[in-house]
């Protein structure tokens, strides 16, 4: 329980593991806090999160998200600072960008991510989810973080960018380098290895954009797009903002929907007497998706940065102050959520929650990350009977960051099912 004397800054990795204490204590007491040990400014309440985010003239994403890593408390090493220096420069489009130029890059690869689109790539993601689930479905046993839920999406999104299967443990280090710098809370060696990373992942894409453009339209996949795209109709993507592009629809397609995952089989499996709804009837599985995001939010926050000297719910914001707009928190405020730490299955009429963003920077890939979720837990649950956590390997830990909320591992046992 937190009290008026405690430490309280999203630089403690005990308040990341389990924030929702302070959650309750900002709403209570001050839902505009600022955080000294990230030096921001963080917003929990549902309404200003959302006037924030609706006000990108006055709150910047482009000027605070575009090299996040340089808010780490203690700032970063110097050898880091001159990996990343020396790679290609982070450009500002899609997640660090701002209207009018974030609607341009947007509408590149919005079509990709559509809701249609999305419906028609189910049967892919269930093909992913069987093979995946017959890795070990005769062992009665699964660490489902490792084993499935970084896979599901990594391989989803690897297919449609071109690279190998053989190649998944280098998509997954370059996501984790990413998450890594903006999650601010690694030790100077992995912030380090993580620069390491980012400069390797810009290495094989350029490779490999190189190749796809010399060969040519052929693949039919989302680079194949990005390739071809132009820009109101004018001009091609150039390289920079190419691998800008791809570094955050790897990061998009793949982090997320494994927290999401890996979140959702957690609060069904401690919610047992959901599993038959869950189980049997798409609505409510669906239903129950919502509630897992609202609850469990993948990405906490996001930050903003004042262009002017401004006001958020009677605070004072300077010009040039760090915003974090939290929505995780925005989705626990009890003036919007009644008893917002339950799961509303129940309810006739959802009020929309914030883990995808709102406004103009909601994510892309939204509709993308609900079908992964739902199609996990449909096959999960309709192939390993008598789904069920392990005794006395679980502590239910997260790994430590201020932006990304993911178990570290979930060992799960079932009922082995020979012969298939």
């Amino acid at each position: 329980m937190m009290t008026d004397q405690a430490v309280r800054s999203f630089a403690d990795k005990g308040i990341n593991e389990c924030p929702f204490d302070f959650y309750k204590w900002m709403h209570e007491n001050s839902p505009v806090y600022f955080d000294p040990g990230i030096n921001a400014f963080i917003v929990s309440d549902y309404a200003l999160i959302q006037k924030v985010a609706l006000d990108t003239a006055t709150f910047s994403n482009e000027k605070a998200q575009l090299n996040q890593w340089n808010l780490r408390p203690g700032g970063m090493p110097q050898e880091a600072m001159d990996l990343l220096n020396s790679g290609i420069p982070q450009v500002p489009l899609l997640v660090t960008s701002d209207p009018p130029a974030h609607r341009r890059y947007r509408s590149l690869v919005q079509m990709a991510f559509s809701g249609p689109r999305v419906s028609r790539m189910r049967p892919v993601i269930e093909r992913i989810a069987d093979d995946l689930i017959d890795t070990f479905i005769k062992d009665g046993s699964v660490e489902l973080v490792s084993q499935y839920s970084v896979k599901l999406p990594t391989f989803f999104i690897s297919d449609q960018l071109g690279v190998p299967r053989g190649d998944f443990l280098q998509v997954k280090a370059w996501a984790d380098a990413v998450v890594g710098l903006r999650g601010l809370m690694g030790t100077d060696e992995q912030i380090i290895e993580s620069s390491r990373q980012l400069l390797n992942f810009q290495t094989y894409f350029s490779d490999l954009i190189e190749r796809r453009r010399a060969a040519g339209p052929a693949e039919n996949d989302m680079l194949d797009d990005l390739l071809n795209a132009r820009i109101e109709g004018e001009r091609p993507l150039n390289h920079e903002e190419l691998i800008s592009t791809v570094q955050q629809l790897i990061v998009a397609g793949s982090e997320s929907t494994t927290s999401g995952i890996t979140s959702a089989v957690w609060m069904l499996l401690s919610n047992p007497e959901l599993i038959e709804g869950v189980t049997t009837d798409e609505n409510t599985r669906r239903r129950f998706v919502e509630e897992v995001l609202r609850l469990e939010t993948p990405v906490q926050g996001n930050l903003r940065r004042a262009m002017a000297d401004a006001e958020i719910g009677g605070v004072a914001i300077p010009e040039g102050s760090l915003v974090q707009i939290r929505g995780a928190a925005g989705n626990r405020d009890p003036k919007v959520f009644e008893c917002p730490e339950r799961l509303r299955m129940e309810d006739a009429k959802l009020t929309p929650h914030l883990a995808f963003g709102w406004g103009a920077h909601v994510c892309i890939g939204n509709m993308l990350a609900r079908e992964e979720m739902a199609v996990s837990l449909c096959h999960l649950l309709g192939r390993l009977p008598n789904l069920r956590f392990s005794p006395g390997k679980n502590d239910f830990t997260h790994i430590p960051s201020a932006y990304l909320r993911v178990l570290k591992a979930l060992h799960l046992g079932f009922d082995p099912v020979p012969g298939t």
